[in-house]
């Protein structure tokens, strides 16, 4: 796969991602992916130090709370389909 300057799907981020890190990526986020959702949220681009602020965020946010609630809920939902 080449990169080319189309936006990826996440499945096609993720298989160059884990082509590129040779681990096996299951999310990740761009910059770019920043720039589209502050695109769609503040009509707006964000400036580097915003950008900084922006991974700071999710670095947190996904380390904390926000990631355990989303492992709840996966895990949660294979085990409930597990059992039907």
């Amino acid at each position: 796969m080449t990169l080319t300057n189309r936006l990826l799907t996440i499945k096609e981020a993720s298989e160059w991602a884990t082509k590129y890190t040779g681990k096996d990526v299951a999310f990740s986020l761009t910059v770019d992916d920043i720039q589209n959702e502050a695109l769609e949220r503040i009509n707006r681009r964000l400036t580097d130090d915003e950008i900084d602020i922006a991974k700071k965020g999710l670095a947190n946010g996904l380390g904390t709370l926000a990631l355990d609630i989303t492992y709840h809920t996966i895990f949660t939902e294979m085990i409930n389909e597990n059992r039907n």
